[in-house]
């Protein structure tokens, strides 16, 4: 869900992992622009053979200034689109950092170290 007029800076990225899976991205964005402010980008990662919601996201914020209230947040509840009364909690990381730690353990398997 892009915002045309938004400039997309990868640095204000952060990976939202235990989403559920019938959550949407509009719905997602407001929650996050509710609490931290503008959302300029929101991605749900989607499984390419089932064509069905892994439970992971990227959101990118629209200004630094966001992307620091929503590192700082961590947990976010999101109450679910077809159970009202059920919240799931949402953990939140620096896209760089899981991009980080996915480079460590794939060289990790071939083992030698990256440097």
């Amino acid at each position: 869900m892009p915002r045309p007029s938004s400039f997309l800076d990868p640095r204000r990225t952060i990976f939202i992992g235990e989403l559920p899976r019938p959550t949407k991205a509009s719905e997602l964005v407001f929650v996050l622009e509710s609490l931290y402010g503008l959302v300029c980008y929101a991605g749900i990662d989607v499984d390419p053979e089932m064509k069905y919601p892994k439970g992971a996201a990227r959101v990118t914020f629209n200004t630094f200034k966001s992307y620091v209230a929503g590192m700082a947040g961590r947990f976010v509840n999101i109450p679910h689109s077809y159970f009202w009364f059920t919240f799931a909690f949402i953990f939140v990381i620096n896209f760089f950092t899981f991009r980080s730690m996915l480079y460590c353990s794939e060289t990790a398997k071939m083992g030698f170290p990256p440097f």
